[in-house]
């Protein structure tokens, strides 16, 4: 998206608005009094900062009126991807023309390496629709000592 001198980037020519790390919180703070870190005050804005951004590119580039948009995030960015798509669709004359393009945003939670693997079973299932019928069913726990075999 970023190396304009590629022949095969789609997005050469567009206008690109990059939006570093906020506050932890994927974009979505909205504390009104400070949590003390370190002898630091830090707000958790994100949401906040996020309207604001928004509000500011549209004023410097008219964006909602944009022929397409596109809102892209990867890790984290890729989880407020999600989370704030539904927005800019709903604040640009044309939500048709919004797409969201999401890089590494999804996170695993898993308690062990088993859990892991049925985790990305499961996620398998929303994907690739040939996966095996049956989910994994050990719960046994990791072994230090060779691999773990879920049948």
């Amino acid at each position: 998206m970023f190396d304009v001198a590629a022949a095969n980037n789609k997005f050469a020519n567009w206008t690109k608005i990059v939006l570093l790390y906020c506050d932890g919180s994927l974009f979505q703070g909205n504390n009104r009094k400070p949590v003390s870190v370190a002898g630091s005050s830090i707000y958790f804005r994100g949401a906040v900062n996020m309207r604001s951004h928004f509000k500011w590119a549209d004023k410097k580039f008219n964006f909602t009126k944009a022929e397409q948009i596109v809102l892209s995030g990867e890790s984290a960015g890729g989880i407020a991807t999600y989370l704030w798509i539904d927005y800019l669709k709903s604040i640009v004359k044309d939500p048709k023309k919004v797409y969201g393009v999401v890089d590494s945003g999804i996170f695993l939670g898993p308690s062990s390496l088993v859990q892991y693997k049925i985790s990305m079973y499961q996620l398998s299932q929303l994907f690739i629709p040939s996966a095996p019928p049956a989910p994994p069913t050990s719960t046994a726990p990791p072994s230090s000592s060779g691999p773990i075999v879920i049948n």
